[in-house]
């Protein structure tokens, strides 16, 4: 009971209209009104809103509405970023092989990085992270490599949410000083954790971009201090991290991923 007094009456009642308009069929004003048991000039506010933002349409002959196919690209979106999991996995499993260290797959959520993959063929070998986990884009490769090629207002909201939090005592705590080191992600393609998220362990991450260019994920390998240096990364893995994460968004429909690269 004390959850549904934190509910937003306004987004109940869109998310209805929107349920009653997903029967396929056109619905007057008053029908929507039946189901929803809204009155009529209530759903009529909605229902503009709802056709300003391209959500419906209005048939101008019968003034009746529908949902346009704008809301098919919600679905299509989450299919879309879900696929990355299996696109990704082989060129995952294989930079595993060569490398000997953890191989992840995460994207940015709710402004944190979430692992939503992770290879590691190694039983002995320490891992860091679980599927599901989540941490901070400010302090890790991975939230690096994605944070580099966000949206402006993206990546203001992020930190106003979630600021700067210092994990270790490499953790960039100054937003000037992060956004010259993202200029330099943006410059180079790829993104390093030099020991700012956890004491011991080393990271480089790589953007994966969709269709559209948009960044919608990152790769990253990621290791112990006693197996990984800032030598290795720049001269070797730098480089894998590059090629993988560039086929995986060709994969995706990225025709040529390194032009967002300011290389």
């Amino acid at each position: 009971m004390d959850k549904e007094k934190n509910l937003l009456r306004s987004c109940l009642r869109t998310l209805e209209i929107l349920e009653a308009l997903s029967c396929g069929k056109e619905l007057g004003v008053t029908e929507i009104g039946k189901y929803t048991n809204l009155h009529k000039s209530t759903v009529y506010r909605f229902l503009d809103t709802l056709e300003h933002k391209g959500y419906v349409t209005q048939n101008a002959e019968t003034g009746k509405y529908k949902l346009s196919f704008k809301i098919l690209n919600l679905g299509f979106n989450l299919i879309s970023n879900m696929d990355i999991r299996t696109v990704a996995r082989p060129f995952m499993e294989d930079l595993a092989r060569k490398t000997g260290e953890t191989v992840y797959l995460t994207m940015i959520d709710a402004g944190q990085i979430i692992y939503i993959d992770k290879v590691n063929f190694t039983e002995n070998l320490q891992t860091f992270h679980k599927v599901g986990d989540k941490n901070f884009v400010h302090c890790t490769a991975s939230g690096k490599a994605q944070a580099a090629f966000l949206p402006e207002e993206e990546f203001d909201y992020i930190i106003q949410k979630w600021g700067l939090p210092k994990q270790t005592k490499n953790t960039i705590t100054d937003i000037d000083v992060l956004k010259k080191q993202l200029d330099k992600v943006k410059a180079l393609g790829y993104a390093i954790d030099n020991r700012e998220s956890e004491d011991d362990v080393m990271c480089v991450a790589s953007p994966i971009f969709d269709y559209t260019g948009n960044v919608v994920a990152s790769l990253s390998i990621s290791g112990p201090i006693t197996r990984i240096n800032l030598e290795k990364i720049n001269r070797d893995y730098s480089q894998l991290i590059l090629k993988a994460a560039a086929d995986i968004s060709r994969e995706l429909g990225c025709l040529d991923p390194r032009k967002y690269i300011r290389k």
